[in-house]
């Protein structure tokens, strides 16, 4: 299974498990085939090809990790919870906080194996779209303090639980909020 890699001796198995022992956590899903109906028309979103608008990152926090979490700017994460540390991630741009939120092709990605789905959403907004509304639900915490300090309050974390397959999301929407969601 996913647990386990070949070790260096031909046809042999070691799994995590082998290892760790009970502390084994599972393999967290990987993201591919990102698509997104983004246009980076002020031309802001970050050269490096490994941490531009709409490619993959691992969750973590502190100036030393650098996580750039927007393609477009230098926002830098500084807390985060526990549970969200080494998650993979979709490295938005935050230039598509007004996106339409009617566009639920707006960001689009494969996962390879059943996901729980986060959705860090803006704590300034007023209302949220309706796509996170009707199919995510609120852990009622705030996460994700950053070096953005517009937003003192940081994220709003919403989840859903997800099969392996084809996930889409919906714009931003222009409800409120000044930050564009991860």
């Amino acid at each position: 299974g996913g647990r386990c890699r070949p070790d260096t001796e031909p046809h042999a198995v070691r799994c995590c498990a082998d290892v760790n022992g009970p502390a084994c956590s599972p393999p967290l899903p990987g993201i591919s085939d990102i698509t997104t109906n983004s246009v980076d028309s002020d031309g802001d979103c970050r050269a490096d090809p490994e941490t531009t608008c709409y490619t993959t990152g691992s969750l973590a926090s502190g100036e030393g990790d650098n996580l750039k979490y927007y393609g477009d700017r230098n926002y830098v994460m500084t807390d985060i919870p526990d549970f969200l540390v080494g998650m993979n991630y979709v490295r938005t741009a935050n230039d598509d906080k007004r996106a339409d939120e009617n566009d639920l092709e707006f960001l689009c990605f494969n996962v390879d194996d059943d996901a729980t789905i986060y959705v860090l959403y803006d704590s300034r907004a007023n209302s949220l779209p309706g796509w996170l509304a009707a199919n995510y639900l609120d852990r009622h915490e705030a996460a994700a303090i950053h070096t953005d300090t517009n937003m003192a309050d940081g994220f709003e974390i919403y989840y859903r639980e997800t099969p392996p397959g084809r996930v889409c999301m919906g714009g931003n929407g222009n409800l409120g909020a000044g930050s564009n969601y991860i």
